[in-house]
């Protein structure tokens, strides 16, 4: 079954990342055997491009520089379901497709860099949360200018939190500040392998990146959940509330065990 969701959307992206895969368990599916994932279905595979392509597409426009690397994760993630009482996922399988681009800057201020960011997106239609460029550029303004925080610690533009933007069909689109020196790849593309099916996993060139010193660059990322497959058995009940009981010194105790 091909579905796509804002929430899928939401949950594979902010940390800019794929969140390793759950460990394979006796009740990983609930009762009886698990269909197929449909991942390499002929309409799967259709949905996986128009995705790729989507995402390629609304990076080419957020862009305020040239792509320097690209880094593309797709997987089938299995649902867990852990009778009597959860964890538990509404579906046997959830496929998802993520796209991160590092593009260059001409400019040098970091300050400046958000601002522009910023006023772009919205240009664009996007709607930027507002929340979060206000905290990355009051970072910057209270902890990278003077080089560090509160605590004395150094504070550089790589450690700024960075922001997110709805765009159009409620696609999310995350924007990072980073150094091309101290660039870590671990810190944006992390990838475990697991339980379940891996479609790509392209890591960018990080040669690439740090052949751009001492300038600044941008990390641009958005996501799709383009396929699931929906559970079948219902949801577990909830954990039970720990009933009341009490024991006095001398007194007969109601607490379980005695």
């Amino acid at each position: 079954m091909r579905r796509r969701s804002s929430s899928l959307r939401a949950a594979m992206l902010v940390a800019i990342a794929v969140a390793g895969l759950l460990p394979l368990s006796a009740c990983a599916f609930g009762a009886g055997e698990p269909p197929p994932s449909g991942a390499h279905d002929p309409e799967v595979v259709a949905a996986r491009t128009s995705a790729a392509v989507e995402e390629q597409d609304l990076l080419a426009v957020v862009a305020l520089g040239e792509p320097i690397t690209t880094s593309v994760q797709d997987t089938c993630k299995r649902g867990t379901y852990s009778a009597p009482w959860g964890p538990y996922d509404s579906y046997y399988w959830a496929c998802g497709h993520v796209t991160s681009r590092v593009v260059s800057t001409a400019t040098a201020d970091p300050a400046q860099l958000i601002a522009d960011y910023r006023a772009h997106l919205a240009d664009l239609g996007c709607t930027p949360d507002e929340a979060a460029f206000d905290m990355t550029a009051e970072y910057w303004q209270m902890y990278g200018v003077p080089g560090h925080n509160a605590n004395g610690e150094v504070y550089a533009v790589d450690d700024l939190p960075g922001g997110t933007a709805v765009c159009a069909d409620g696609r999310t689109v995350g924007v990072a500040f980073r150094s091309a020196a101290g660039f870590d790849t671990k810190t944006f593309f992390t990838y475990t392998e697991g339980d379940g099916e891996t479609i790509t996993n392209e890591s960018p060139d990080l040669a690439a990146i740090r052949a751009r010193a001492p300038e600044l660059v941008v990390v641009l990322s958005t996501s799709t959940g383009y396929h699931s497959v929906p559970r079948k058995e219902s949801e577990p009940p909830s954990t039970p509330e720990p009933g009341y009981c009490a024991c006095y010194s001398g007194s007969k105790c109601d607490c379980p065990g005695g």
